[in-house]
């Protein structure tokens, strides 16, 4: 038999967190409005065949409606996101679509449906589940069907389902990448935490610990080397040159690489530890990523400066608990070749691991790489309670009166370096 019915599968991503931080009033008006948007998908000939809490199943009578209307919902539900409760855990979604081959789905009375198995309901569910945040994920069979959207969608490496390209940025995201080109948008993925009072480190894991953390299911993020990268610097050779140094000597399993504009890096970082490689200057994940880390960051342009872009400036900013400024640049205190190693949980998935290694110069993010290195090799000399250092690259006394400097730097190794500050996760000096 073959039918042309269609089953979308769609259930809130974080919703227990998302729950927790909301009041019982405020739950309810947000299932309330959930549900009549749900509602208006009739008009693409969907109709609701169940709803368990927030996974909702609908059907569909032929596939271009289906991916028409799902998409439609989907840029509805993302306005929830202008609702203040949302601005540190956005209200996102997954969504899978399957075609089903067997006898209707409204075959099934009401009553058995949620007993119900059919493989249309196992395959849009795993696809549901395999979906990037804020995305939705198709079967082969839909996107061969599907003619008006098939560009919206791109494969995905290993697999054989399609992913919706470009996904609508919640306004939070918006105020991030204001600047970045259209497909450097397309290819990130969705924040889903952007506060850091849900990704600060849990009690007692710190840097000393990434030793121990890090040795299994890691994606590296590199900023692309191209010169056609809109407020995007190309990056340097140099930072894959110290990365590579210091995974080997974690010896990660499961090392998964990709870079920032690739479309299927957005995919790693789902259930992958992740370490971004590079400031917000040339790697857009740290341009996204940087404010989550409220106590030592890029220091950011803003209405005040002359440069309004959003961009990450060459200073390094540190705010301790007491609201108290510090900073590291060309700018401030001198250090202009400073750099970071600084730790949370990941803005992707709060199971995992997030590292951000990065410098105001080449020079700078090889010394933080110095500083990571050492961590891996169990002889870094910081606090135990560390989650993030400043440091600045070292040359010995003996070369500065017999070479420049600046160009030693541009031809030579950094082997050493100073950490120069050191933070713990509630913002406390160390």
């Amino acid at each position: 038999m073959d039918n042309k019915e269609v089953v979308a599968i769609m259930d809130v991503a974080n919703s227990t967190i998302l729950t927790d931080k909301m009041t019982q009033e405020d739950h309810e008006r947000v299932m309330n409005d959930y549900h009549h948007a749900v509602e208006k998908i009739a008009s693409y000939g969907g109709k609701v065949w169940k709803e368990e809490g927030d996974c909702v199943i609908i059907v569909f009578d032929e596939p271009d409606r289906a991916t028409m209307g799902m998409i439609a919902l989907l840029q509805e539900l993302n306005e929830f996101n202008a609702d203040p409760i949302f601005s540190t855990t956005p209200f996102l979604v997954r969504i899978g679509i399957a075609i089903n081959k067997e006898n209707s789905m409204f075959d099934i009375p009401e009553d058995n449906r949620a007993k119900a198995s059919r493989k249309a309901l196992n395959e849009a569910g795993h696809l549901e589940k395999a979906c990037p945040v804020g995305r939705i994920a198709i079967s082969e069979e839909v996107y061969k069907r599907i003619d008006t959207f098939k560009d919206l969608f791109r494969p995905t490496p290993g697999t054989s389902h399609f992913i919706l390209e470009k996904r609508p940025l919640v306004p939070q995201e918006q105020a991030l990448v204001g600047q970045l080109l259209s497909k450097q948008r397309k290819a990130l993925p969705a924040l889903c935490f952007l506060g850091w009072d849900i990704v600060k480190p849990e009690e007692g894991v710190s840097l000393n610990k990434l030793r121990s953390l890090l040795n299994d299911n890691v994606a590296v993020i590199l900023g692309d080397s191209s010169n056609k990268r809109g407020i995007l610097e190309p990056a340097a050779t140099s930072d894959t040159i110290g990365l590579m140094e210091a995974l080997s000597l974690l010896r990660v399993e499961n090392l998964k690489m990709g870079i920032d504009e690739w479309q299927d890096t957005a995919d790693l970082v789902v259930d992958n530890h992740v370490i971004i490689v590079g400031s917000g200057a040339t790697n857009m994940y740290a341009l996204v990523v940087n404010d989550v880390f409220k106590h030592m960051r890029f220091y950011r342009a803003k209405e005040r400066d002359r440069d309004r872009s959003g961009r990450s400036l060459d200073t390094i900013l540190v705010t301790n608990r007491d609201g108290k400024e510090t900073f590291f640049g060309r700018h401030a205190r001198g250090n202009e070749d400073a750099g970071l190693l600084v730790m949370a949980r990941s803005a992707f998935n709060l199971n995992k691991v997030m590292v951000l290694i990065a410098g105001i110069t080449g020079m700078g993010t090889q010394a933080a790489f110095n500083l990571f290195k050492d961590i891996a090799l169990g002889r870094a000399n910081i606090n135990e309670c560390a989650i993030g250092c400043v440091v600045s690259p070292n040359v010995k006394s003996s070369l500065r009166d017999v070479v420049d400097i600046q160009d030693y730097y541009r031809k030579w190794r950094i082997s050493d370096y100073s950490v120069l500050h050191q933070i713990d996760r509630e913002g406390n000096s160390l």
